[in-house]
């Protein structure tokens, strides 16, 4: 083969993967194939609200505060990052819409997964807590689930952005392919690095 005739197969194949994505509902299929089922909604010790930024964090606040308004657990725990005013209007967000002080517990829990996870699961565990209701994004629960159960905790998964499918439109399919390529090649990273 030349080079001519190897370039035009690549655009071809750049073409037709473009396509794919834009136009047809791939995205969504791959989506519910790695997502984690959520748990049915049962009592717990705790539920987990990890940081999201932007518009997750809104998502996975508010998710949290309805579950503890359904009295599914005595605490609720939002984390996130040390730096920036996420955390703080998590919290202000909760004490806005009324709950307690003793119900609610900010923590400023590190810049990754693994380390907002180590610092939660320490909290948790210290304050004999052995299952969560965890809420965060649905592309993003297979790793946090599988962090917090290797620190011995038990796990209800509950994602916040579990409704967004179907995408309806090639913005949004390119967006959540994004989001799965970036779980996915930060799953092999965590493997490799011995986290899960």
């Amino acid at each position: 083969m030349n080079h001519r005739t190897v370039s035009r197969a690549v655009g071809l194949a750049v073409v037709v993967v473009f396509s794919v994505i834009a136009f047809t509902r791939l995205s969504d299929r791959l989506a519910t194939w790695r997502a984690v089922p959520d748990a049915p909604l049962v009592p717990a010790d705790a539920i987990v609200v990890m940081a999201g930024g932007g518009v997750s964090t809104l998502h996975r606040t508010v998710s949290g505060i309805v579950l503890y308004e359904q009295h599914l657990a005595p605490l609720l725990v939002l984390s996130g990052p040390p730096d920036g005013p996420e955390l703080e209007h998590r919290d202000r967000l909760a004490r806005d819409l009324g709950l307690p002080r003793t119900g609610a517990l900010a923590v400023a829990a590190g810049r990754t997964t693994h380390e907002e996870v180590a610092a939660l699961a320490a909290l948790l565990q210290a304050r004999h807590v052995r299952t969560i209701i965890l809420v965060t994004g649905a592309q993003h629960m297979t790793r946090a689930k599988r962090l917090f159960e290797r620190r011995g905790l038990a796990v209800l998964p509950q994602a916040a952005d579990a409704a967004e499918l179907p995408t309806d439109n090639p913005e949004e399919r390119f967006a959540l392919v994004r989001a799965i390529a970036e779980e996915t090649a930060a799953v092999l990273y965590y493997r490799v690095a011995g986290y899960l």
